[in-house]
């Protein structure tokens, strides 16, 4: 921007350096910030129903894509533990189910779910 007064190059400042005039400054109007939405919940879902696409998708992408990368581990990571957490408690149902159907014992299946409470699978 040029000084109206003396017309020297005065960048974008309100005085002039060199005569000292006063000069009105154009408005800079920058665009707002506008967020990109995130589009990345898909592949976290994908992760927790198929962890081991989810586990190679984290690995492809998370140089390239860290954002859908992190959601697509995250969700392998949630379903692996889920899955796990399942698989006890489908063990401890079916023991406990065949147990009475078949007159097993029940002292049987009360004492794994001692021992997997002893390990820390159990609450």
């Amino acid at each position: 921007m040029t000084c109206k007064h003396c017309g020297r190059e005065i960048g974008y400042n309100r005085f002039c350096p060199y005569c000292g005039a006063e000069n009105e400054t154009e408005l800079i109007t920058a665009h707002p910030y506008e967020r990109k939405k995130d589009k990345t919940f898909g592949w976290a879902v994908l992760g927790f129903f198929f962890p081991i696409v989810g586990l190679i998708l984290f690995l492809m992408w998370r140089v390239d894509k860290p954002k859908a990368a992190e959601n697509a581990g995250i969700g392998a990571l949630v379903g692996v533990v889920t899955g796990g957490g399942g698989a006890v408690v489908a063990v401890i149902v079916s023991l406990a189910v065949f147990g009475t159907v078949f007159g097993i014992a029940v002292d049987a299946s009360q004492e794994i779910v001692g021992v997997l409470s002893g390990i820390g699978l159990l609450l």
